[in-house]
């Protein structure tokens, strides 16, 4: 495990964290998913969100290491595989598109921070 993997992944988990809480968008996110808050949350579900996190950053990194446009690389990235395969969320499972372009926005700027910190190292 490399130290700017791991850093690039808390600093997206971070974004993600606050994105999500009732400060920003955790509100609008929960009324567009029609989620209801929980009374308790369980504490793996953190270990696995940060997991997942670690797993993009650690891509990413591959990528952006072949690349001499990182930043580029990133967002093409996300246009090729999480923008293009979230969409069906909208199309076939009837999620309202503004929750598209909530959970999108946040994906896109979590990408371009982990790139910003991967390359501070």
């Amino acid at each position: 495990m490399t130290l700017d993997v791991l850093a690039a992944a808390a600093a997206a988990f971070v974004v993600g964290f606050l994105w999500y809480s009732k400060s920003l968008f955790g509100e609008t996110w929960m009324k567009l998913s029609k989620v209801k808050p929980p009374k308790e949350m369980n504490p793996m579900y953190m270990v696995y969100a940060f997991a997942s996190t670690f797993v993009t950053a650690y891509v990413l990194n591959i990528f952006i290491s072949a690349s001499m446009q990182p930043f580029l690389t990133a967002i093409l990235l996300w246009l090729g595989f999480i923008g293009t395969t979230s969409l069906g969320s909208f199309l076939w499972e009837g999620k309202p598109f503004n929750l598209w372009i909530l959970n999108n926005a946040q994906s896109i700027v979590s990408l371009l921070v982990m790139v910003f910190v991967l390359g501070l190292f």
